[in-house]
């Protein structure tokens, strides 16, 4: 999606920003006229990663899936991966 400093909605009408970040990944919660720096855009990205190795070392997931699913934040951004986790944890 490349790093978005200013609020927007998305195709879907989320309010997204930074790198894909939207409300249901967590704070910050996006919204109309607000805008952050690149730096803090990678510092959201950077919580989306830590977040997700922390679940993955608390579901005891070897090195593989952790790095996996960081980047599968990444790529699907924060309220897609969202949404893949809840999918995961009802077909478990």
């Amino acid at each position: 999606e490349g790093v978005v400093t200013r609020a927007y909605r998305d195709v879907a009408g989320v309010w997204t920003i930074g790198v894909g970040h939207t409300a249901a990944a967590g704070p910050p919660r996006p919204e109309r006229g607000m805008s952050i720096t690149r730096d803090e855009a990678f510092a959201i990205l950077a919580g989306w990663v830590v977040n997700a190795q922390q679940r993955a070392a608390m579901n005891r997931q070897p090195q593989a899936q952790d790095l996996a699913r960081a980047h599968m934040a990444v790529r699907l951004g924060g309220q897609a991966f969202v949404l893949l986790e809840r999918f995961h944890r009802t077909r478990s």
